[in-house]
């Protein structure tokens, strides 16, 4: 049962990172049209922004598929039986 326990809170931290990360990709997306796309002299910060947006994106769908798996390893995995 010690391990079933362990999998569903490393589900759930997963989940709460992701949800971070859903509300950090807008807050740079709303940076990155504001300050960067109307200023021509910031050409060198709108790539590094750019590629960081990728990455979030990149992160964010890495924590959707590990919370996701996890859920469906503790699913299957049952009530009685230890992981």
């Amino acid at each position: 049962m010690k391990g079933v326990r362990i999998t569903h809170l490393t589900s759930v931290l997963f989940q709460g990172f992701e949800a971070i990360m859903n509300v950090w990709i807008f807050l740079q997306l709303k940076y990155f049209i504001d300050n960067v796309l109307g200023d021509p002299d910031k050409v060198d910060s709108a790539i590094f922004i750019a590629v960081s947006i990728l990455a979030h994106a990149i992160l964010q769908a890495l924590f959707y598929f590990l919370s996701k798996y996890l859920s469906v390893h503790r699913l299957k995995s049952g009530p009685g039986d230890s992981v």
